[in-house]
Formats: C-alpha cells, structure tokens, sequence
C-alpha cells in the first residue's frame, strides 16, 4: 500500500516537473509590448526591447526599438510603414539622450539605415501592425536584415546569425 501511494506521489511530482519545465520557456500570457523582453535564438545574449517615446509628430509609433547585443552598446530604431503589407524600422541615435530628436529625412540621423521588421504570435499569426503602447507583445520578431545591418554598418562590426527574438520575459 505504501509502495503504490509513494509511486503516485512520484508520478505526480514528475509530471509537475515536466509541466514546470515545459512552461518556463512560455512567455507571458498577456504582455504589454513595452514591458516585452526579447533574446534571439541563436544568440541568446542578443536582446531586444521597447522604450516609449511618447508620440512624436510624423512618426507612426510611440515606441522605439531598442537592439543590445552582447558588446553593450545599444542600437535604436524607429517604426515606419508605407504601403506594403509589413513594417520597417528606421535607425535613430539614442532616444534617451536629453538632445535626441526623430530624424527628419535623409540619412544623416540614420546611423544603420533601414530593415524589416515582422511579428507573429505562437500560432503563427502575422501581425501587420506598427507596434504601439497597450498592444500586446508578439511573441516572435523576425529582423531579416538584421545579419546584413549589424555586419556591414555598424561600426565595429557584429557579426550576428540569423534568427528570431523569441519573448522570455515582461517586466
């Protein structure tokens, strides 16, 4: 009798653990994306985040991207969408300094120039939209450029595989 209630405690304890471990990786259900914490798969020590920026005239976004890879230095982006059914991000200096401002055209104030940006969430469900405060977080980012713009643009180089930001935490 013993024997049978230590094997269902066991039993039990084992399957808590597997759904334990199985959730850990999870991200959070319901994350505002500007709250979202990113890694990318390949590089886990290269981070993507969100900074509000309040509502800056001519630019579609309140938010700002923030790219950290393991150098520490921090790279930003703007977003900005046209006609085609996706978004792009335009490069910006530090919107944290006290003298930044959004770039008004040309490339003087774009110091790694433009790329792709596309979202999805676990079923795969694109999202189109351009990332704004109150919206929740995908789940998935995907900067196809970004191997290209790290490499080539950055200075120093980074050289950076391909993958995608995968949500880990919500602060």
């Amino acid at each position: 009798m013993v024997h049978k209630g230590l094997i269902r405690f066991a039993g039990l304890f084992v399957l808590c653990s597997v759904t334990s471990f199985a959730n850990a990786g999870q991200p959070p259900v319901a994350c505002d994306i500007a709250r979202a914490r990113y890694h990318l798969s390949s590089l886990p020590t290269f981070e993507l985040s969100f900074v509000n920026i309040g509502k800056k005239e001519d630019w579609l976004s309140d938010l700002a991207l923030k790219l950290t890879p393991n150098s520490g230095s921090s790279y930003w982006f703007l977003f900005d969408a046209g006609s085609a059914r996706y978004t792009n991000l335009v490069s910006t200096r530090d919107v944290t300094s006290k003298d930044w401002s959004p770039s008004t055209g040309g490339s003087g104030g774009r110091p790694l120039g433009e790329m792709h940006y596309f979202s999805w969430s676990h079923n795969f469900q694109f999202d189109e939209r351009v990332p704004k405060s109150g919206m929740h977080a995908p789940e998935r980012i995907f900067l196809p450029d970004l191997a290209e713009v790290m490499w080539y643009r950055a200075s120093p180089r980074i050289d950076v595989p391909q993958g995608v930001f995968v949500l880990d935490q919500c602060l």
